[in-house]
């Protein structure tokens, strides 16, 4: 028994200073909608083309296409950059799947968990505010 207390008493106490397997991956706390908008450089629906392994599978190429564009011009076609990695907010897509992303910056664009996407049967709200912010400005 006082052996079981010293194993637990140990363990309390070596717990803090034992490194614990960190998670790299720390994304901003979502934004409201306006703020979204405004740092986005660009706006676009698209859907996934191919998916393509790359560098020992720790990267993956993605071609999309670009079906809506609400801000930025880009054309028809986007490769992105994404890692399969949880712990660097890796994120994977299936050929077919659409997304509503919000990007920034230009291209090439790399895409992880801390990128705003968004599942497109889960966009139809966004995709209504983003209609009504940019009528008449269509691209």
């Amino acid at each position: 028994m006082r052996s079981t207390r010293r194993q637990v008493l140990v363990l309390l106490v070596a717990c803090p200073i034992i490194p614990l397997r960190a998670f790299a991956c720390k994304c901003v706390p979502p934004q409201p909608f306006e703020e979204l908008v405004a740092e986005a450089t660009h706006i676009v629906q698209a859907r996934v083309l191919k998916p393509r392994t790359v560098r020992n599978d720790s990267a993956t190429l993605t071609d999309w296409l670009v079906l809506r564009s609400w801000k930025g011009s880009l054309g028809e076609g986007l490769t992105f950059v994404t890692t399969s990695d949880q712990d660097d907010c890796g994120v994977a897509f299936a050929q077919g799947a659409e997304r509503l992303l919000f990007l920034i910056g230009d291209s090439p664009f790399s895409l992880s968990r801390c990128n705003k996407i968004i599942p497109i049967e889960k966009a139809k709200r966004v995709i209504g505010r983003l209609d009504h912010s940019f009528r008449g400005s269509r691209q």
